[in-house]
């Protein structure tokens, strides 16, 4: 489901905790007003899971 975190995985770099997570979002509309597809991105955030 598009906006739902697929994967979340919590690493340590340089004594600080990360949370990296795998987010699936909308893209922009497609070509001639075509509906949006949906893409994979990968976020960081500073900290711990939620």
């Amino acid at each position: 489901m598009i906006g739902d975190i697929l994967e979340e995985k919590e690493i340590e770099l340089l004594h600080e905790t990360y949370v990296v997570y795998l987010k699936e979002v909308a893209s922009k509309l497609g070509r001639n007003g075509s509906p949006p597809i949906s893409v994979i991105r990968a976020f960081v955030r500073r900290g711990k899971k939620l």
